[in-house]
């Protein structure tokens, strides 16, 4: 459970209600230890996404994932380029233009990428085929 709100007696006049109300409906009660008070603007960690006042990012954990995947794939282990766009869309939804622009603009990315014949479109939000520049090859 995670109660957010600027005044911190606010907070600390909800603790007792809250174990009462946990006790008597749930039978459940509070870990001593496990409650964290904290300025708002150190953000909060949550569902794989960090929270801070105006603004969500994703989380590191995310971003980790995504520029290993993009190294394996330059490595040539990775024959499918979807996952760019699985990443990215995902990406998308956060406040990331400037960390979706520096991981495609890595070295790993540029070799995948040409690997798989795609290019990232103006916005970094999704991976276009080079088709458009030249026809597919033929087989």
């Amino acid at each position: 459970m995670i109660i957010i709100h600027e005044d911190k007696e606010f907070l600390l006049s909800l603790i007792p209600q809250i174990k009462i109300y946990l006790k008597d409906n749930l039978g459940l009660e509070l870990h001593p230890r496990k409650i964290y008070l904290q300025p708002i603007n150190h953000g909060v960690p949550f569902l794989g996404v960090f929270i801070k006042p105006r603004r969500i990012y994703c989380g590191r954990r995310l971003t980790k994932n995504f520029s290993s995947k993009l190294k394996t794939a330059a490595s040539g282990r990775l024959k499918n380029p979807a996952f760019l766009n699985s990443y990215l869309g995902y990406m998308k939804k956060y406040q990331t233009f400037n960390l979706r622009k520096h991981i495609l603009a890595s070295s790993a990315a540029k070799q995948a990428m040409s690997r798989f014949g795609v290019h990232p479109n103006k916005d970094y939000s999704k991976i276009e085929s080079d088709w458009t520049l030249s026809p597919p090859k033929q087989y």
